[in-house]
This record gives structure tokens, C-alpha cells and sequence, in this order.
């Protein structure tokens, strides 16, 4: 029997971006809005979430098989690239990829709404 994950998401794998199609055959819940909590930043072609700030992030909401929860785990590099934290959305508990230390040049999105421009 396999279970479904619930996770937020808010950069690349959103309809419409170039990793949607990991999310192809999820459940769309929904949008979510997050507590001002954290920071956005741009790292050219995808975003990050940092701990600790002042920004709402902008996301959506899946749920999603084993399979496809293996296959975005791989993509965001966890536990080594990325890390992630439960949140609470208006679909329940979810998880949410954050990333714990930045190398290298980015740009604050002070929107928290990542798009590539």
C-alpha cells in the first residue's frame, strides 16, 4: 500500500516552471501562503528558503505518492543540499525544502514569489 506525502512547494516545481513535471501525476491541493518566517532568495534559475526572516513565502500545496516524494528528494538534493521543515498549511502538515547555508551570489525576493525572469 502506498502512503501520499504532503509538501509545499515554491519554486521550480510550480505549474507552469521547468520541474512541474515531477508533480505530474500529484494531487493539487491548492495555494498556501506561509507566516512571515522566512527569507526568499533567488539563485538564478531556482529559489531558497532561508530561516529566520520577515517574508511570507507563496507556494503551492501537493500531495504526492512514495514514488514521486523519492523522486522530488533527489531533485532537491536532501539531505545535503537541501534540508526541509514541517509546516502548517491549509491542507495540513507539510513539508517545505529550506536551505541552511547559501554559497555563493544570490538575490533577496523580497515578494516571496519566485518566478524566473
Amino acid at each position: 500500500m502506498s502512503s501520499t506525502t504532503i509538501i509545499f512547494v515554491y519554486g521550480s516545481l510550480k505549474a507552469g516552471f521547468h520541474n512541474h513535471f515531477y508533480l505530474k501525476n500529484a494531487d493539487f491541493l491548492g495555494t498556501h501562503v506561509t507566516a512571515p518566517l522566512y527569507t526568499m532568495i533567488s539563485l538564478d534559475s531556482y529559489p531558497a528558503v532561508l530561516l529566520n526572516g520577515s517574508t511570507k513565502i507563496h507556494g503551492e500545496v501537493y500531495a504526492v505518492s512514495d514514488h514521486i516524494f523519492g523522486n522530488v528528494e533527489e531533485l532537491e538534493g536532501y539531505p545535503y543540499f537541501y534540508n526541509r521543515i514541517k509546516i502548517e498549511t491549509d491542507y495540513g502538515s507539510a513539508w517545505m525544502y529550506v536551505m541552511e547555508e547559501v554559497i555563493g551570489e544570490y538575490s533577496i525576493v523580497e515578494s516571496g514569489i519566485w518566478s524566473i525572469l
